[in-house]
């Protein structure tokens, strides 16, 4: 499945950085997504709706793994569908579905690349939903004018980094989508989210993730245009070596100061939080090792999207 995933968006994809997230997305929904919506629908809607939901399970190739971790092969990952658990039925068309999805997606790649080696021309469809998609990214019209004219007055290199509209809101998105997560955890599973370890190794998680996202996000820019050829023109205008480091620069502070600071805020207010000083000294040491952590996380953001910077700027 992760295979068949990896090669069906690369089919379909020309920029190798979008096809590596789309990819893990894509297997993000495939493997957890129905269990996401099983969760929600039993607790917001019907049991109809649950079921139907439950039914989307048998496209995760967990599905399986849970069968026979619940204690037998006859077995679904619902009860409301007895009618299918004679004879083992549960567990073969667990396996049975992630295998036609893996093969339809290897299929659709096999499609897409033979179009592209004879160069026949897409379908009506896929240049439809090509041109929508084009659109969401970038805006139309007025909004994408406004939103780049915004750009142009920070930085030229700014603008051209950061001309997709949707790009300032990913790392809002990766923020928010961390706390909401810790604060359901909370809701539902009471204290054990503000065990120390727990809220720890997920504060170090996120720190790291968020570092190599803007090592990646300093170096990309000029690491493609460097690979395209564009770099030899950008670096002919009047803006030099130092005004190109300085506009991405500013663009990878756009990007993430305002989510990081959120984060980071919330973390403070967390580990503030979670013992009163001088309750506990192990606690207590717990507490300022995780602050120090915080602190390590602005200063190395910032220094390793400098050294990006130079790093690309002086190979290119």
């Amino acid at each position: 499945m992760s295979i068949a995933v990896g090669i069906f968006v690369s089919s379909i994809s020309k920029d190798e950085r979008k096809a590596l997230w789309a990819s893990i997305g894509l297997l993000f929904i495939i493997y957890v997504g129905p269990y996401i919506l099983i969760e929600y629908t039993s607790q917001n809607w019907e049991w109809g709706f649950e079921a139907s939901a439950r039914l989307l399970s048998f496209i995760s190739p967990l599905t399986a793994m849970n069968i026979i971790l619940d204690g037998g092969f006859n077995r679904l990952p619902t009860s409301g569908l007895r009618g299918l658990n004679a004879g083992g039925m549960g567990f073969s068309i667990a396996l049975l579905v992630p295998h036609l999805v893996a093969w339809f997606l290897l299929y659709r790649s096999g499609c897409s690349i033979a179009r592209l080696a004879s160069d026949s021309p897409r379908s009506t469809w896929f240049d439809a939903i090509r041109e929508r998609w084009h659109y969401f990214l970038f805006g139309r019209g007025e909004q994408r004018r406004v939103h780049r004219q915004w750009l142009l007055d920070h930085h030229p290199m700014t603008w051209m980094v950061m001309r997709e509209k949707l790009k300032l809101k990913y790392v809002w998105t990766f923020v928010v989508s961390v706390l909401f997560i810790w604060v359901m955890g909370y809701m539902f599973n009471g204290e054990i989210m503000a065990e120390p370890t727990l809220l720890i190794s997920l504060g170090m998680f996120v720190h790291f993730f968020l570092k190599i996202w803007v090592a990646s996000e300093a170096a990309s820019a000029i690491a493609e245009d460097r690979r395209t050829g564009a770099l030899e023109l950008v670096v002919t205008t009047p803006l030099g070596a130092h005004g190109i480091v300085h506009g991405i620069f500013k663009a990878s502070l756009l990007q993430f100061w305002k989510p990081v600071s959120l984060l980071v805020l919330a973390e403070v207010l967390l580990v503030c939080t979670i013992v009163a000083p001088g309750r506990d000294q192990d606690m207590s040491l717990l507490r300022f090792q995780y602050l120090a952590a915080i602190g390590m996380l602005v200063v190395d953001m910032v220094s390793i999207g400098w050294v990006a910077h130079l790093a690309c700027t002086e190979n290119g």
